[in-house]
């Protein structure tokens, strides 16, 4: 079996021989990612095809604003999200466990409880290769005249790197203040469905990423969801995440939904966002959206995370340079206006 080391991120890729011949079932490509030791954030496999892209491979410049060709439209705030994802950055590091994490639920919190929606905390204790460590997902509930519902997500957790103070302001602070961002909307607006906002704890590994060192807090909230029988209710779930880069460019990830890859694209080229979305970026993506997906839920991972045979893109990934700076109002606003879209055409369907 060939490996291929990328420099400085740890990152374990499979050859394209081996890739041929795994990715012809979802099954049989999680049941070997699971049986063998990956590193990262969300860890991502190249598979044949694949370009570099998002900081270290856009040579286009992104659309300034969001102009929407479409009635339906809704343009997120960019500024506002930026505004969000600062203040996270302040609080400095947020590894699982921390007080500033702890401070952070207790923000999200407040601030959906003020937009209306009904709040929980989710406790529980992971293990760990550090051993126990308390965890805890924040979930705000809105209700709907319709049965079912549908859950959008981010992890608000950030990797724990003893070398660097990690601030993560593309992974981990992106992809809540977006969340943030469109839940103020859907107050104001709800869905026919019901809606969770997860703020899942817990997605990078303590140390070295794997099946059972990973996605802590969604595989928690899936678990749970399947055993009070809540599982069955939900009918889609969009994940975000690193979808902040000033020159992001989303992913195409090999275990998402089809059909919901094809909502969000549709709704990026009525607004004028295919500069974000570009649809030739493939590769596949360990990430929240995964436990969803093996309880038969469709999923999706919003993101601008790709490792592909030019490197890791963007390559500040689990860096000391994951800052503020990299960051771009633009880009935050045409991920959350495009999953809003998608995601209010998916509630006006007939189902």
């Amino acid at each position: 079996m060939s490996w291929l080391l990328l420099i400085c991120v740890h990152r374990i890729e499979l050859d394209t021989m081996i890739i041929k011949s795994i990715v012809k079932t979802h099954l049989a490509v999680w049941g070997l990612l699971a049986a063998i030791s990956l590193t990262g954030c969300r860890d991502a496999i190249s598979l044949p095809g694949a370009d570099p892209g998002g900081s270290a491979g856009a040579g286009s410049s992104q659309a300034s604003t969001a102009q929407p060709c479409t009635d339906d439209a809704e343009i997120i705030d960019g500024k506002s999200a930026l505004e969000y994802a600062a203040c996270q950055v302040a609080l400095g590091p947020r590894p699982a466990g921390s007080d500033a994490l702890r401070q952070l639920a207790a923000d999200l919190r407040k601030k959906l409880s003020a937009y209306g929606y009904k709040t929980d905390y989710q406790d529980f204790t992971a293990q760990t290769p550090n051993g126990s460590v308390s965890m805890r997902n924040v979930i705000a509930s809105w209700p709907g005249s319709q049965p079912g519902e549908y859950l959008v997500g981010a992890h608000y957790d950030t990797k724990l790197l003893p070398d660097c103070a990690f601030v993560g302001a593309n992974d981990g602070a992106s992809g809540v203040a977006v969340d943030v961002e469109m839940a103020r909307m859907l107050a104001k607006k709800p869905l026919r469905h019901g809606l969770k906002f997860v703020f899942f704890d817990g997605e990078e590994a303590v140390r070295r990423w794997n099946p059972q060192d990973s996605l802590y807090g969604s595989r928690y909230y899936a678990q749970e969801a399947a055993k009070n029988g809540l599982a069955r209710s939900i009918k889609a779930v969009f994940i975000l995440d690193m979808v902040g880069d000033a020159k992001l460019q989303v992913t195409d990830d090999y275990f998402s939904s089809s059909e919901l890859k094809n909502a969000l694209n549709a709704a990026a080229r009525d607004l004028n966002l295919t500069a974000y979305f570009p649809g030739s970026r493939f590769t596949a993506i360990e990430d929240d959206h995964l436990p969803f997906i093996q309880l038969g839920i469709p999923a999706v991972d919003v993101t601008g995370f790709g490792s592909f045979e030019g490197g890791v893109s963007p390559a500040y990934w689990h860096t000391a340079g994951d800052t503020m700076d990299k960051l771009s109002a633009d880009s935050l606003s045409a991920v959350g206006s495009a999953v809003l879209l998608a995601l209010r055409r998916l509630d006006s369907a007939k189902n």
